[in-house]
């Protein structure tokens, strides 16, 4: 039987677990360069400074790759499925991409959505145990231009992206009909 590695997104990465001493010295050059030529700017490689700004696009996502990226490819598993950063990855550990390439993807991506988060700020959200009538709420003239859905799991299992403006709102109506 095949042993399946998920490599997760972001947003499910833990700071605390991430030890920069860690992180070979080599991954992190390659990737500190593409930062450079994708974002047009240095990153600044500090604990202090990372855990300060890691809710952004651009640190978590730097951050995230330099370590899986830092781990050993020639890992036990023989299969590896991801989402988000993580189809990219996946595609490096699998051999289908050069690391080059995946950093190359994944930071492109992760500046696509910094851009777009600027323009219209907002969160992605994975909300289980959604209610069975969420597409209805999300439909109503409150919630039509402001909440979108990107992946629908199962009934009960959804992604969404929501702004800023009606994200409070929208927190209190899904917290309602939990209850």
């Amino acid at each position: 039987m095949k042993k399946i590695a998920l490599i997760l997104p972001p947003q499910h990465f833990q700071f605390k677990e991430v030890s920069l001493k860690d992180i070979k010295k080599n991954i992190k050059i390659i990737v500190l360069k593409k930062f450079r030529e994708i974002f047009k700017k240095n990153f600044i490689w500090k604990k202090s400074y990372i855990k300060k700004k890691f809710n952004k696009y651009e640190i978590n996502t730097i951050v995230l790759i330099s370590i899986i990226l830092s781990k050993n490819k020639n890992s036990k598993y023989t299969l590896f499925g991801g989402v988000s950063i993580g189809e990219f990855l996946s595609l490096y550990f699998a051999n289908i991409l050069s690391l080059n390439e995946t950093i190359d993807l994944v930071l492109r991506r992760a500046k696509i959505l910094y851009d777009e988060n600027k323009k219209n700020p907002g969160f992605m959200l994975s909300i289980y145990g959604a209610p069975s009538n969420l597409k209805k709420i999300i439909n109503t003239p409150k919630f039509k231009n402001n909440v979108k859905i990107s992946i629908i799991y199962s009934k009960f299992f959804y992604n969404i992206s929501v702004r800023k403006n009606v994200y409070k709102n929208f927190k209190n109506i899904l917290k309602k009909k939990k209850n």
